[in-house]
């Protein structure tokens, strides 16, 4: 059964064709918009700087606050940006006589940037494409992000799969990339049953869940392991939810409705 709910979830969200913009990056169905995508284009740095943002908020939401902060302060340069004190930069991150806020955390966000800046310009030139261009392999790219400030197993293995599905990067070892895991894919993953549950126990942290979801991610999807990254996403954020599992929801049921056969079992994540 466990196979069958992987089959499906490969079915309904194929993977991105790997490389099939390889040398252009192409931000079709992100929800970002023009301005959003032309900076993205032309300036990695402000790639880099959006998936260190991407924590609790909707993707696409998080995306377009690079060109926001850029028009805030005037530019996204990598080393005015690690000159500034985490205080300086969260007043234009947080609400004021710029705008409302641009992210939620936005003090912890701005701790983490200007950090992640400072790493940028003493280790990397000020360049954020240092990280992945050349012959290297996707592995040591990931070990690399987690080296940044604020960017998790899940952070390092999500930009990895966007730098090759597409930005438009060639990295050898693409294949091994691992499945991101953040509450929603980690609660999928043990609602179906993909990961074994503990007797008795009905709340988890990611942590705790984090090596079972991979090593299960590898054996059920070899050829790319995060290939289920997006269809997990996906069905924890819009059917198997930290409140409910909408399992025969009116309109549109979950996919894996009929596969699943522990879908009415509750997991919180935290």
């Amino acid at each position: 059964m466990n196979d069958l709910i992987a089959i499906r979830m490969l079915q309904l969200y194929p993977p991105p064709r790997v490389h099939s913009n390889c040398g252009r990056p192409d931000f079709g169905g992100w929800g970002i918009s023009e301005e959003s995508k032309r900076l993205y284009e032309r300036c990695p740095n402000a790639f880099l700087l959006a998936a260190v943002m991407d924590r609790q908020m909707p993707g696409a939401r998080v995306y377009e606050i690079p060109r926001q902060l850029k028009s805030r302060m005037g530019h996204l340069d990598v080393r005015r940006i690690a000159g500034m004190s985490e205080a300086a930069l969260a007043g234009f991150m947080g609400p004021g006589r710029h705008g409302p806020a641009l992210h939620r955390f936005y003090n912890t966000v701005s701790r983490d940037i200007v950090c992640d800046c400072r790493i940028l310009a003493e280790k990397y030139d000020g360049d954020a494409r240092s990280l992945w261009e050349g012959d290297i392999e996707a592995a040591e790219v990931i070990a690399r992000l987690k080296e940044l400030r604020g960017v998790s197993q899940k952070i390092a293995n999500m930009f990895a799969r966007h730098l090759v599905t597409y930005y438009g990067v060639n990295l050898k070892g693409w294949e091994r990339i691992d499945v991101a895991v953040d509450r929603h894919v980690a609660r999928v993953f043990l609602r179906t049953g993909l990961v074994a549950a503990k007797k008795g126990q009905s709340r988890y942290s990611v942590s705790e869940l984090r090596e079972q979801v991979v090593a299960r991610a590898r054996e059920l999807s070899p050829e790319y392991p995060a290939a289920l990254d997006p269809p997990a996403f996906d069905i924890g954020m819009r059917w198997c939810t930290e409140r409910e599992a909408r399992c025969d929801g009116k309109g549109e049921p979950c996919p894996l409705a009929g596969v699943c056969t522990k879908r009415k079992r509750h997991y919180k994540i935290v």
